[in-house]
């Protein structure tokens, strides 16, 4: 049983290392605009290598495996990978990541769908509602966009990609202007 314990205990760690790695310490944005470094990607395939090794049939593997094909642009890989995983306690994690790869794919309707379906859960993340903004907004619907983002800032008043897309409308609809010195 110890073993066993240390194995699980092994998984989880490297586990936790890819997810942050690939999405950051809370998957809080669409984790396709995350920047990673060439050595943080090979770092993030050896976890995967190394958890695929001791535990192939590993959920958290396949959703880490799911959030490494979305960052590298591979939304319907990822998308088929996470339709592989049955696991209730994922379940928020793995609506946003399949949320984030309708996004990625140009299905904002399908991506909306999802947020709208999480944002009625119980305590949802101000990721949910950041998405919901950003799919709102490339579908040109500026106010209903303006709403989600807002949103996000009353579940997480420190969220600096939500502040950064109401600046954007904001100029949008020129409310503010900046000087062209400064861009």
């Amino acid at each position: 049983i110890e073993g066993s314990i240390d194995r699980r205990l092994q998984i989880s760690r490297l586990l936790h290392e890819a997810f942050d790695i690939l999405a950051g310490k809370s998957f809080s944005t669409r984790i396709t605009r995350r920047k990673i470094s060439s050595d943080r990607r090979e770092r993030a395939i050896r976890i995967i290598s190394e958890v695929a090794a001791i535990d192939p049939s590993n959920d958290n593997l396949q959703l880490i495996q799911s959030l490494y094909f979305l960052v590298c642009g591979y939304p319907e890989r990822a998308l088929d990978n996470l339709n592989k995983i049955k696991n209730d306690s994922l379940e928020m994690t793995i609506e946003l990541a399949r949320g984030l790869c309708f996004y990625d794919m140009g299905r904002e309707s399908d991506c909306v769908q999802i947020m709208e379906r999480l944002a009625g859960a119980p305590e949802p993340p101000a990721a949910v509602f950041y998405n919901l903004g950003a799919a709102k907004y490339r579908a040109k619907e500026i106010d209903a966009a303006d709403h989600f983002f807002r949103k996000a800032l009353e579940i997480d008043k420190n969220y600096p990609e939500a502040l950064d897309r109401l600046a954007q409308i904001a100029f949008d609809k020129g409310i503010i202007e900046v000087d062209r010195k400064f861009i």
